[in-house]
């Protein structure tokens, strides 16, 4: 093997070992490089789309690297021969006359080895072939692990949906008890919500199948988009004959999810587009590839005669702890997905998860999208949860009825105590609606609950008002003749003062309640009718004990009328939280050049605190970016942010974006300092922000990197 050979499988292996490429992935690029040796297996990997251009730029500086550190290519390849397996891998599908060519360290290593045959699993040996039963007909989809086919069962003659393995993961023991455990688990779960497996084989090459239902019908996330497609109204109630339908599939989905929770199950990945919606009424839930069973399933007093009212719990065959995901790392769909999921805190995964998800199907139904949108980042996906930016699906479209409002907002909290308990009390409140019953996350105004009544006893409602009718027929229509036009007058004239003065107080309660990044859009909002709402601000700024924040938005709206609210700004720019302090910062933009000795006073003075320092900066950074005396204050500045809370990052981030080209040097240098364990990973996350657009400031960290840091660097 020549030295541009090696060079590029040197490529390869630094690929795989940065997690930037899978093992699978690098099998199946040299494979393809070994019938088609003039191109280089780094373009192999790029157009089979397991590289991007920008991370294959960054690998040839690295490849750079590693020659320079190690000297040569054999002493490279030399570091890297031992990956777990991947020598024996590659070596065993070279052809005689590349084998050969190998470096020695390949083959010396590749022979050396005791493996078990990984093509041979225990969980598969119990299967008993029956190729001779399904015949494959077409191919119907892709999946992360397998291969979907439309089959026909020769023996029951019927279609059914056969799936296998994929031939690159196939030889990977890990890769097939998932596949088997995804099979037994399906099985296991009898409920007519989820789609049925007939069962479980190997093929002629050993690989394992399962056959389950081949559902006709469509995606219900294929069904959401028609619904909102079709209106043609925005403005007219949501309510509608559509609407229930789409609610009463989204009771099975609870139903069949709550049963999965009864046997100990969590799907991990609720989404529309794993729900099928059949041609006949069926609701059926499938994908269940990420299912787990849960650590602790209720258990049954082996003393007691009485029946429990549930079922055993699954426990797949083949599992074991090397199966366990990664605490840390993320699974599952992220506009789906509950915060304890994207943050990779496992031990917190419980059946509120799944609720969770389940209110962002909801969601989509009410609002024709996900919860959460656009977010490229699992930072940018955690800071949406936890500054409470995920929209009330009202505000999206005002039709949408507020007790369905009320429940997807509970369904989708951020903490998992105040979400719904259980997939089943998830679907009792939507049944409450669909019942025209009150629901418990939206208590009914009396006026609501009066209607109500009205509407279920019509004929109680009929008798009193045909009495009343026959006793005051007389009086009516002597004084209709007399006064209707003067109480119609005047019934206008108190409707409308009653209406203005009740949206002005409206509007006000909204601004002292809305979150820090709502706030500027509301404020523009009222700028119309800033003379009519002017007393109402006023009145509730002189009231007394109101909490801080309100008097902040108060202070806000107030300002360009009432300059005397300027001091208590100045005052509270650094003692209240992050998302508030930028807001100020931004009003007093104007009054920067006046509050800027004092504030470069505070980020320099040694003793003062980080959590003061970092707010001083944030403000700094918008009214005073270009200062030479940044070079000064960017270490402390950047020790005060990776002590913070991560939770705010995403805001610190922001703020101090105008200055990010003085605060880079420092954030590399944490980023270097790897005995600071969560400052060099945090690190790490700020300069993925900062450095997006600067591939050469990300080589020369990459150079420095673990692969946790690596990985980190290019999730973008």
């Amino acid at each position: 093997m020549n030295d541009y050979s090696q060079k590029h499988l040197l490529f390869a292996l630094l690929a795989c070992q940065n997690e930037l490429i899978t093992k699978p992935q690098l099998v199946a690029a040299f494979s393809v490089w070994l019938s088609d040796r003039s191109k280089g297996l780094d373009l192999i990997l790029v157009d089979q789309g397991s590289l991007s251009e920008l991370q294959r730029s960054v690998l040839d500086s690295l490849v750079d690297l590693h020659l320079a550190k190690h000297g040569d290519l054999q002493k490279s390849l030399a570091q890297l021969s031992s990956m777990d397996g991947i020598a024996q891998e590659l070596h065993s599908l070279a052809l005689p006359d590349v084998a050969a060519t190998l470096p020695p360290v390949f083959s010396e290593y590749a022979t050396s080895l005791h493996l078990p045959n990984s093509s041979k699993n225990p969980a598969s040996s119990k299967i008993s072939n029956a190729d001779d039963r399904f015949r494959i007909i077409r191919h119907h989809a892709n999946g992360g692990l397998g291969v979907v086919h439309v089959a026909e069962d020769q023996q029951l003659r019927r279609q059914v949906a056969l799936k296998q393995i994929r031939a690159d993961c196939a030889d990977y023991d890990s890769y097939r008890t998932k596949f088997v455990q995804e099979a037994e688990i399906t099985g296991q779960l009898e409920h007519p919500g989820i789609v049925p497996v007939y069962g479980l084989g190997t093929d002629a090459a050993g690989r394992p199948y399962y056959a389950m239902r081949f559902i006709k019908g469509e995606e219900l996330k294929t069904r959401i988009q028609s619904f909102h497609a079709g209106r043609k109204n925005k403005s007219q109630s949501l309510d509608t004959p559509e609407l229930r339908n789409l609610l009463r599939r989204f009771t099975d989905i609870c139903d069949a999810i709550d049963y999965a929770h009864d046997r100990g199950v969590l799907h991990r990945d609720l989404k529309p587009g794993n729900v099928m919606l059949g041609k006949h009424g069926e609701t059926l839930v499938v994908d269940w590839g990420l299912a787990k069973p849960m650590k602790q399933a209720p258990e049954a007093d082996p003393w007691s005669t009485v029946r429990p009212s549930f079922e055993l719990p699954i426990q797949p065959s083949g599992s074991n702890d090397n199966s366990a995901t990664a605490y840390g790392s993320f699974l599952g769909t992220p506009a789906y997905a509950p915060p304890e999921q994207i943050s990779g805190e496992l031990d917190k995964l419980c059946p509120q998860s799944d609720v969770y998800s389940l209110g962002a199907i909801l969601y989509e139904i009410l609002a024709g999208r996900p919860p959460v949108e656009k977010a490229n980042s699992q930072a940018m996906l955690l800071s949406i949860h936890t500054n409470n930016k995920i929209p009330a699906p009202r505000s999206l479209d005002a039709s949408i009825p507020k007790p369905l409002n009320a429940i997807c907002q509970k369904a989708i909290s951020f903490n998992i105590v105040d979400r719904y308990t259980s997939a089943a009390e998830l679907k009792t409140e939507i049944e409450r609606w669909l019942d025209d019953s009150p629901v418990q996350a939206f208590p009914d105004p009396l006026l609501q609950r009066t209607r109500r009544w009205l509407r279920k006893h019509p004929r109680s409602v009929a008798a009193v008002a045909t009495m009343a009718l026959v006793g005051i027929t007389s009086a009516v229509t002597i004084s209709a003749i007399v006064g209707q036009k003067n109480q119609q007058l005047a019934q206008a004239n108190s409707d409308l003062t009653e209406a203005n003065a009740s949206r002005l107080a409206a509007t006000v309660a909204l601004l002292e309640q809305a979150p820090a990044e709502a706030v500027p859009t509301l404020l523009q909002g009222m700028e119309s009718v800033r003379e009519k709402i002017l007393p109402t601000l006023e009145s509730h700024w002189a009231l007394g004990g109101l909490p801080n924040s309100q008097r902040v938005r108060l202070a806000l709206a107030l300002l360009p009328s009432d300059e005397s609210v300027d001091d208590f700004l100045k005052s509270q720019l650094l003692a209240v939280p992050p998302a508030d302090s930028i807001m100020i910062r931004n009003a007093l933009k104007s009054r920067g050049q006046e509050l800027t000795p004092s504030l470069w006073r505070i980020t320099e003075a040694a003793d003062t605190l980080p959590e003061k320092r970092l707010r001083a900066a944030a403000a700094l950074a918008e009214f005073d970016p270009q200062s030479p005396r940044w070079n000064e204050v960017a270490r402390p500045t950047v020790a005060a942010m990776l002590a913070a809370n991560p939770l705010d990052w995403g805001t610190w981030i922001d703020g101090l974006r105008p200055v990010r080209e003085y605060l880079i040097p420092a954030l590399a240098e944490r980023f270097r300092d790897h005995t600071a364990v969560e400052q060099c990973y945090g690190a790490a996350s700020v300069c993925a922000e900062y450095a997006a657009d600067r591939p050469e400031i990300l080589a020369d960290l990459a150079a420095d990197s673990d692969p946790r840091q690596f990985s980190v660097l290019f999730s973008r």
